[in-house]
């Protein structure tokens, strides 16, 4: 949700570059604009004056360069290339290699333009923690970091703008988008670890940085174990240093699970003491129990907020910040507690993003699937032959299982989180560090299956953050693998009991909340009928009306997000 714009005249053609940026909401900090327009390109940026001096706007008689997000290691670049400000990194570190940013560490996105040799680089971070959007014709190109903007770049210029079917049926059977796709045709986006050059009116999109090219490495386990409590820390400190350098306050999440604790607990062992953890879950269920117990033998000031079935009608909010690329469900919890977190003096937000996937769970055997294994797995899921056809061929790039959930399930389903996360601060993961994801990565499955050495790296470094339950299994995870294996069974057979229980809903329920309350129904139904007609091709409406009336709260999701976002965009 905003962010920058950049449009790049191909032709002496005139173009509308009027832009009507997004009112932020009324929780977010304070906006600020920034703009450059020359003859060859025209720069806008609108963004949180939260670390307004970390984002990049730079322009020089050799170079433009803007960013969006955080380069957290910006201040030790510095040092390593001996240099003071901002203006001479990037000077520097742009002679040095084309590929520069595959030096930054952080959320972050940006364009460089190298007005010497005329050529224009965007990129995105190893992990695709944030959007960047293009298009280019023979006319113009433009980057930009919302969706729902560029669209309206194109329409102020006449440029016809199409419903990608394919995508629409990737929505309706995963919920997210996969590869380059967005909802318009006409438009890709810059994925995880890519960077798209232009030069002589051309666009190619290219790789900086891929897990596939990570070998697995041949260290024992306790190696394994040392090294990964090492690079975590550094992830932490590297983190952690800009809250310090601003003097903002120390923000992060607490649940039942293993990830966020990680991240709190570890900051605090590491003087990190001074925090405000938030909790947001159905009250009385497992994860505001678990959380409660953790920081309170912490002593560490939390804030625990009740989610309720009204985060089930933000569908237009969340399609306003994620431009309905990602079901709406998925972070409507997250969006209706935002503006009940104390604004004052936050920072970072930190999290323990997907630090299960990382580290294990992204794994359904004890080894490696390959592409045949795996694949048939994923397409006996989908329902609709346009997404079975086009993942079908999207899974070839992915030799293996694991690969494939980190690059589609997690950098462009889960990481739609950090979208929300930078509402109010700018969402981090420690486990999504270059250098800890690259070591996890190369950890051999057989370790890594049912997140083991997750769970053996707690035990041996920090057996006080292992001694309270894990919500996943419902026991702690110093028991051993018998009884592990005997409370994830326990924990199965009580959620199907008719039994009241704090282990019987999940963190967001949304089925119980949609079948037991009218009016949450009504209301869906309601914006589903409003807005239905919006779809012009008819089998895919005819696709979308019987999986509305057929499927269950997630199905029903992913119709209204699609209905939501053709609203926004066409």
């Amino acid at each position: 949700m905003n962010g920058f714009v950049v449009i790049i005249p191909n032709s002496r053609k005139k173009i509308a570059t009027k832009i009507k940026w997004k009112t932020p909401f009324s929780f977010q900090d304070k906006h600020v604009l920034r703009k450059v327009e020359k003859e060859v390109f025209i720069a806008e940026q609108f963004t949180s004056e939260k670390f307004i001096n970390e984002k990049l706007f730079i322009d020089t008689d050799d170079f433009f360069c803007i960013t969006d997000g955080l380069i957290i290691n910006k201040d030790e670049l510095k040092k390593r290339n001996k240099v003071e400000n901002n203006i001479e990194l990037i000077d520097k570190i742009a002679q040095k290699k084309k590929t520069f940013f595959e030096d930054f560490e952080g959320n972050f996105v940006g364009v460089f333009y190298d007005k010497i040799n005329n050529k224009w680089l965007a990129f995105n971070n190893q992990v695709g923690a944030k959007k960047l959007f293009y298009y280019s014709n023979n006319d113009f190109t433009i980057f930009a970091t919302d969706l729902a903007i560029l669209s309206q770049i194109l329409k102020s210029n006449n440029i016809s703008i199409n419903l990608d079917i394919t995508a629409s049926y990737l929505m309706l059977d995963l919920g997210y988008m996969i590869n380059d796709k967005t909802l318009i045709k006409e438009v890709k986006q810059i994925t995880a670890g890519n960077y798209v050059e232009l030069f002589q009116n051309k666009t190619e999109q290219y790789s900086y940085f891929n897990l596939k090219d990570i070998e697995e490495n041949k260290d024992d386990k306790s190696t394994i174990i040392e090294k990964l409590d090492k690079k975590f820390c550094k992830a932490i400190e590297t983190e952690f240093y800009l809250d310090k350098k601003h003097k903002y306050s120390n923000l992060g999440t607490i649940s039942g699970g293993l990830d966020s604790r990680m991240t709190s607990l570890i900051a605090y062992k590491l003087g990190y003491k001074d925090q405000l953890l938030i909790n947001f879950s159905e009250k009385g269920y497992a994860d505001e129990v678990i959380a409660k117990q953790i920081v309170k033998t912490y002593n560490i000031d939390t804030q625990h907020i009740s989610i309720s079935p009204t985060c089930l009608t933000n569908i237009d909010d969340v399609i306003k910040v994620n431009d309905g690329l990602t079901i709406y469900t998925g972070a409507g919890h997250m969006f209706s507690i935002l503006n009940e977190i104390p604004k004052k003096d936050i920072g970072c937000f930190h999290t323990g993003m997907i630090g299960d996937g990382v580290l294990g769970s992204f794994l359904s055997k004890p080894y490696h699937l390959n592409l045949d294994e795996y694949g048939k797995k994923i397409l006996s899921e989908l329902n609709f032959a346009k997404s079975k056809e086009y993942v079908r061929k999207s899974i070839k790039k992915y030799p293996t299982e694991e690969l494939y959930k980190y690059y589609t399930r997690g950098f462009l389903g889960a990481n739609n989180g950090f979208l929300f996360y930078d509402l109010i601060g700018e969402g981090l993961s420690p486990f999504l560090h270059t250098d800890f994801l690259s070591y996890a990565y190369s950890i051999p499955a057989k370790l890594k299956y049912k997140e083991r050495i997750y769970i053996d790296w707690i035990n041996e470094k920090h057996p006080d953050i292992a001694n309270f339950v894990w919500e996943t299994i419902g026991g702690k995870p110093t028991n051993s693998k018998v009884l592990r294996f005997y409370y994830r069974w326990k924990r199965a057979v009580i959620k199907r009991l008719p039994i009241k229980t704090m282990w019987k809903n999940n963190m967001n329920p949304e089925q119980l909340w949609y079948d037991n309350n009218p009016k949450i129904k009504e209301y869906l139904d309601n914006y589903f009928s409003e807005y239905l007609d919006l779809v012009e091709a008819k089998e895919l409406k005819k696709a979308i009306v019987f999986q509305y009336e057929n499927g269950d709260i997630e199905q029903k999701a992913k119709c209204l997000t699609l209905l939501g976002a053709i609203k926004l965009l066409f």
